[in-house]
């Protein structure tokens, strides 16, 4: 990607995960000139980040670590239809009146996603943007590991991958192990990570691993998608929220 360092962009909200997508969209949104200052989260059910599937303990230690505001929006096992739209509107409209200018999101490829998340936020008066839109994606991990990242597998798809790469660590042994069809950074919800090192971090994450649990989202996807919607989940903890 081209080196943006002094085009200088304003005050950002990100949307966050805690996974590796959402910290290489932090890295390269710094590197731009975005003034990145608060995260945004969604949470459901037995508080946990959609999705991933880890507890938002989680979430504050990495928002901590990285001097960020962390802004969670909690939301129903089912919530009603219009409710997930509602709370991210909410959340986005207060960063405007806060005097935020962007919000900024981890999108690498998909089209329909990324017209979603335009529509949405630019309906508050703030405006979109992807720090690595089309990164390639084999390049975006990679470039995750040579940065000095580290994220561990805390989440797999039932349809592409088996347990048994729960709790790896995101290397290139990982990379070589991933079955040649699947997308290398997980990008259509092969397999989601946490990240607790690295350089934007003030020291790392020293995780323990719990129990795995299985996740169905069928609640919440739509059904005519391709999307999988049963899960293999980690459960992840440090030693103070152990």
């Amino acid at each position: 990607m081209e080196d943006d360092q002094s085009s200088q962009k304003g005050k950002a909200i990100l949307s966050w995960s805690g996974g590796k997508d959402s910290m290489m969209s932090l890295h390269e949104a710094r590197r731009q000139g975005y003034d990145v200052k608060r995260i945004f989260t969604t949470l459901i059910q037995e508080d946990r980040v959609s999705m991933h599937g880890i507890h938002k303990n989680m979430i504050r230690t990495q928002a901590d670590l990285l001097d960020l505001e962390l802004v969670e929006i909690d939301l129903p096992e089912m919530p009603p239809p219009g409710l997930y739209n509602e709370k991210i509107k909410e959340t986005l409209t207060e960063a405007y009146e806060d005097g935020y200018e962007y919000a900024l999101y981890g999108d690498i490829h998909l089209e329909d996603l990324k017209s979603f998340r335009e529509k949405i936020t630019e309906s508050t008066g703030l405006k979109a943007g992807f720090p690595i839109w089309q990164y390639g994606n084999k390049n975006l991990v990679t470039s995750f590991i040579e940065l000095g990242y580290k994220a561990m597998v805390i989440c797999v798809s039932h349809r592409h991958l088996d347990p048994n790469y729960l709790g790896r660590i995101i290397d290139y042994d990982f990379l070589e192990d991933l079955p040649p069809h699947l997308d290398p950074n997980g990008e259509n919800g092969e397999y989601h990570s946490f990240v607790f090192s690295g350089p934007l971090f003030e020291e790392e994450i020293r995780l323990l691993k719990g129990e795995f649990f299985e996740k169905d989202y069928s609640h919440i996807v739509d059904p005519n998608s391709n999307i999988d919607t049963r899960f293999w989940c980690l459960d992840i903890h440090t030693e103070e929220n152990a």
